[in-house]
């Protein structure tokens, strides 16, 4: 089991104390690191001309087929940065167990968890529905507003309305 970290989307990194209260609870869970805000921080760690090199270093490193090979290409672009750009190299390897942590999923699940923007727009736009209507008469009419921005309502119908 993963867990995202949508608690701080804006940063994408690991609070210590949320992550251990999350890892006693949620035995065996793990802490995935949100790949755009990653990407975001390494950006500010490399020079803006070799951005594009790295960034297609770093993308070629998810783009693997099986966990093997991603942490091979992993290493491999430590290995290509080391010398060059040691702020990012360091970056690279202390984020090393949250970014693969998501390697051992088939590649199509990949897709669906490396980034926490999903929830982030999902809660964007629950609260500007909220917004615009105000106030609610029961809890139902909540559910009937919020319940088409769920991911879940397109697979599994529509969200039991509570009484």
């Amino acid at each position: 089991m993963l867990w995202s970290p949508a608690a701080c989307p804006e940063y994408g990194w690991s609070h210590e104390g949320l992550v251990d209260a999350i890892g006693s609870v949620l035995t065996g869970s793990g802490w995935l690191r949100c790949r755009t805000h990653f990407a975001n921080n390494l950006r500010a760690k490399t020079p803006k001309h070799a951005w594009p090199m790295v960034a297609g270093m770093l993308n070629s490193v998810f783009e693997q087929p099986d966990a093997e090979s991603v942490h091979r290409q992993y290493r491999e672009l430590c290995a290509a940065l080391d010398g060059k750009f040691p702020d990012a190299v360091a970056l690279i390897e202390s984020a090393e167990t949250d970014m693969l942590a998501g390697s051992a999923f088939p590649v199509e699940h990949r897709k669906r968890i490396r980034s926490n923007n999903l929830h982030r727009r999902q809660n964007k736009e629950i609260r500007r529905r909220t917004d615009v209507v105000g106030i609610f008469p029961d809890r139902a009419a909540v559910i009937r507003l919020s319940a088409p921005c769920s991911p879940n309502n397109t697979r599994n119908g529509p969200a039991p309305v509570a009484t």
